[in-house]
Parts: C-alpha cells; sequence; structure tokens
C-alpha cells in the first residue's frame, strides 16, 4: 500500500507531463473563437455554432447534410485520481490506512435534428483498484460500462421565452449543489430517471421534474429505484450586473413502503440569495431550508441555513477571504429518531462540511473560514478551517452520505470535530486540469466518548482530461 501511495502522484505528474505539449499546440494556435465553456451539467453547453482554433474542434460541431439545420457534436472526459488516507474517520475496525486509485471516462454525443429535436446520449466507465477501506469497492465507485445521462428532448423559442422537455437519464443540479447534485466528485455521478421541463426569459428561469435515482449496479445495468421518488419546481433569477442572484425550489421526496419500514413523505421549501452588501467586492450568500415530514400519520419539521460572507478584493493574486456558518437540525431529545433531522436530499457532499468526507449535513453545526488566491494565472490555492458540532446532542452525528457515524446516545458532548483543508488547483491549457490536496480531521470530544478517535488524514491527487 505504501509503495502504491509513493509511485501514485509521481505517476499522474508524468501523464500531465506528456499531455502538456498538445495542450499547449493548441494554445499557440490562432485565437479560438467565443465557445462555451465546459459546464457541470455537460448538456447545457451549446454547440451550435461551429468553433475554431482548437485541433478538437472537429468534433464539437458535425454538420449533417445541407443547410446546417442537424448536427452533431461530441465530448468527453478521463479522470484518474488517487488517494492514501491515514486512520479513516477516525479509525476503528478493519483496514483504515490505505491508498487507491480510481478512474472514469465518459463520453457523449450530443444530436441534434433541426432546432427542436434533440438527443444527448452518454456511455461511461467508472472503476476503482486497491481500496480496501470499510465498504470496499463501493457502488459509487464502479460502474463497468452503463448509461449516464440518456434523453431525448423537445424545445423551442416563442415570444422571447426558450422552453424544452427532457425524458430519460439526466443529471439534476440545483443552486450551489448543496441540496440536489449530479455529485461529481465521486466516481460515478448521480443520474435520475424521470422529465423535466424548463422555461426561460432573460433572467428568469423557470423548471419542473419528477424523477426516481438510479439505483447503481457496478457489473448490471443500472436501475431506476422504484421506492424513491423526487419531484419539484424551481425558480431562478440572476440579475444582468451587479452579481445578485434569488432561487427557490419546491421540493418533495417520497418513500414508499418496504417490509415493516413505514412510507415516508418530505415535503421541502428552499431558498437562495446572493446580493454584494455595500461594496462589489463584499458578498453574501445565503441559503435555508424548512422540511415538513410525514411518516405514519405523524408530522415533523425540520431546518438548514448555510451562509458565507465573501470579500474579493482587487489585488494581486485575486485573494478572496470567506467566513461561513451552516445549521442543519437534529431531533430533540424525547422525540421520533430523525423525526426533526434535516434529510440532505441529494447533495454534494464532497465540497461542504470539509474535504475529509467525514461528516454530511444532518444535525450538524459548522464554522469556517476559507482563503483563497491565484499566485499564477493557472493556478488557484485554497486553504480552509473547519469547526463541527452537533445541533442536538440527543441526535447522532452522520457522515457524508446521511447514515449514521456516531450514534446520538453513545456520548453526551456537541463537540465533533475540526479540519484543515488544503487544496491546489492547475489548468494545463484548455483541456487538461491537475488537482491535489490535504485534510486532516481532529477528532473531537463526542468522538472520543463514541468510539475510536485518531486525527484522519487524507490526501489526493487527480489529473483530468475534457474536450
Amino acid at each position: 500500500m505504501q509503495a502504491r501511495a509513493r509511485l501514485l502522484l509521481p505517476t499522474l505528474c508524468i501523464v500531465a507531463g506528456a499531455l502538456r505539449p498538445a495542450a499547449h499546440a493548441g494554445a499557440q494556435a490562432a485565437a479560438p473563437a467565443p465557445r462555451p465553456a465546459f459546464e457541470n451539467l455537460r448538456f447545457r453547453e451549446d454547440w451550435s455554432k461551429a468553433p475554431s482554433g482548437d485541433p478538437l474542434d472537429p468534433l464539437k460541431h458535425i454538420a449533417l447534410g445541407e443547410g446546417g439545420a442537424a448536427w452533431l457534436s461530441f465530448g468527453g472526459h478521463v479522470r484518474v485520481r488517487g488517494e492514501s488516507v491515514q486512520n479513516f474517520l477516525g479509525g476503528g475496525a478493519g483496514t483504515r490506512t490505505d491508498a487507491f486509485t480510481a478512474v472514469r471516462a465518459h463520453l457523449h454525443a450530443d444530436l441534434h435534428l433541426g432546432t427542436h429535436v434533440r438527443a444527448f446520449v452518454e456511455g461511461r466507465f467508472a472503476d476503482v483498484s486497491g481500496r480496501e477501506l470499510p465498504g470496499g469497492a463501493r457502488a459509487i465507485d464502479r460502474d463497468r460500462g452503463d448509461l449516464g445521462n440518456a434523453f431525448v428532448e423537445l424545445g423551442g423559442t416563442m415570444n422571447g421565452v426558450k422552453a424544452a422537455a427532457r425524458v430519460g437519464r439526466q443529471e439534476l443540479l440545483l443552486g450551489r449543489e448543496r441540496i440536489i447534485s449530479p455529485l461529481d466528485w465521486a466516481n460515478v455521478r448521480r443520474v435520475f430517471e424521470g422529465a423535466a421541463v424548463e422555461a426561460r426569459r432573460g433572467s428568469l428561469a423557470l423548471g419542473a421534474f419528477a424523477a426516481h435515482p438510479l439505483t447503481l449496479r457496478p457489473l448490471r445495468r443500472d436501475i431506476a429505484d422504484d421506492v424513491a421518488q423526487l419531484w419539484g419546481t424551481t425558480a431562478a433569477w440572476q440579475a444582468p450586473r451587479g452579481g445578485r442572484i434569488v432561487e427557490g425550489a419546491i421540493l418533495v421526496k417520497s418513500l414508499d413502503a418496504v417490509g415493516t419500514t413505514p412510507s415516508t413523505k418530505r415535503s421541502a421549501a428552499t431558498a437562495r440569495v446572493v446580493t454584494p452588501l455595500a461594496r462589489p467586492d463584499l458578498l453574501l450568500e445565503v441559503e435555508g431550508g424548512a422540511q415538513q415530514v410525514s411518516t405514519s400519520g405523524n408530522t415533523s419539521y425540520a431546518t438548514m441555513l448555510a451562509s458565507d460572507l465573501t470579500w474579493s478584493p482587487k489585488r494581486r493574486w485575486t485573494p478572496s477571504f470567506a467566513l461561513g456558518f451552516d445549521r442543519a437540525s437534529g431531533t430533540a431529545a424525547g422525540e421520533r429518531a430523525q423525526s426533526g433531522t434535516w434529510d440532505q436530499l441529494y447533495p454534494l457532499a464532497h465540497a461542504y462540511a470539509g474535504y475529509a468526507d467525514v461528516l454530511g449535513r444532518r444535525n450538524l453545526v459548522e464554522e469556517r473560514f476559507v482563503v483563497q488566491f491565484s499566485p499564477l494565472p493557472a493556478g488557484r490555492f485554497r486553504t480552509g478551517l473547519h469547526s463541527f458540532q452537533r445541533a442536538s446532542t440527543a441526535d447522532a452525528a452522520y457522515d457524508a452520505t446521511g447514515g449514521v457515524f456516531r450514534a446520538g446516545n453513545a456520548g453526551t458532548s456537541r463537540a465533533v470535530g475540526t479540519e484543515l483543508d488544503v487544496t491546489l488547483q492547475w489548468r494545463l491549457g484548455r483541456h487538461m486540469r491537475m488537482d491535489g490536496g490535504f485534510a486532516r480531521f481532529a477528532p473531537g470530544a463526542f468522538m472520543k466518548e463514541s468510539g475510536s478517535a485518531r486525527a484522519y488524514s487524507w490526501l489526493f491527487s487527480a489529473l483530468t482530461a475534457t474536450f
């Protein structure tokens, strides 16, 4: 294991060095025409106008027939990531110190038949090698050949309103991904199966969807989870200038009864606001939600609040400084288990509550301070310091997936731990990116009361190629 860990970073650096000349050559070509950025949801990209100036541009817009009404675009990415951990999640039974490698590859085809009909199909492959931590090779680590996004879309524009309806497999994303996310950090991205409609006019966008999450089956075809259903309506407005954003959503997650487990319905109202405070370089973001939980004739409520105050002065190295506070409710003493615990739904867990992925947004209070800067235009350095407590001492501490990490009755302290994160992102031209980072989680009093409480260290490096 140690040998594999020592070889991991040099191997990625060698691969990056071998591929960098191609990216550099592309950068030395003629100045490219304006082109879409690579999006988190790749089907959001608009390649209707043929780009130029990059060796891979012939793949982005292929005219079919005369007139240019029908066209085809190809895209995809490959990511190789290595991770090394010591005292995984604070230690305990089983293998807790390990090093492993995860790789994934996506390839998609985007077919447009005129301005109203579209078909988007994405194939994906993901695998992990050497992961011997508890859980082994998990479902989110392996998908040996399946479809990700795969839908048909009908759309058009009328009276300034651009509308579209999609049916099939598709990724969903809401705001800053605290509530619904395709979960890009996982080796297998999160996909739903269902229908979605959206309409946009100017700065206003409206949407609605009804879908089932996919059940990941690494060696067989993924299938829709018929027990779980998610539907919702969304609205978003973004000011043309000034950085102001207002978003809202009504979401319903229902779980059908299975065996002795009763059916549960969670109705949530969420809102997010981003606005400058007195000056354009001082930005406040607040996101919150309230859930009504109905099960077996009982009704209870849960809440969530997330906030960040970010100062981004116009200085050398484009620094930013952020103070954040989050709170997700837990269940008070004497109440039904998890009746008042916020359900984090389908979030991007990795980007929040620390990069070590110890805790999830349930029964959690977090304070953080984050600093970012770019010593060179191609690189971005980030460091964050986090402090975690339980919102209710009668409730458990929950892991990044939303499951119980340490039982609530195992200790009386609120203090779960602190974490230091350090990451660096480096772009090697338009198509290549390297990432690396380190996190160290220091257990607090509650972890010491409830079981193994060793300091947990996590190290990663990754190389991603996108076209």
